[in-house]
């Protein structure tokens, strides 16, 4: 089951895996495991191959990942990402 933690208030998006990694997300484009050490693969990569399901919103061009634990999401959009 994966969860939303939540925001640190430094705009880092932590989320946690069904295995029970933690990772965060600081953009579109960078992704730390629970140390806090920067993966160099894609973010979307790196999150797949961890068990989320990465979803598509082609209308309003967005790519989002929804949680067992929450009715909101994380949304990517352009660089930004954000909690909706």
């Amino acid at each position: 089951m994966s969860k939303l933690i939540g925001d640190n208030g430094d705009g880092t998006i932590y989320v946690e895996s069904s295995s029970g990694d933690v990772y965060g997300i600081s953009s579109a484009t960078q992704i730390t495991d629970e140390a806090g050490i920067p993966f160099e693969a894609d973010i979307f990569l790196v999150l797949g191959d961890a068990g989320f399901e990465i979803e598509q919103d082609w209308d309003n061009e967005t790519t989002y990942i929804e949680f067992d634990n929450s009715a909101s999401k994380v949304v990517f959009f352009g660089g930004a990402v954000s909690i909706a």
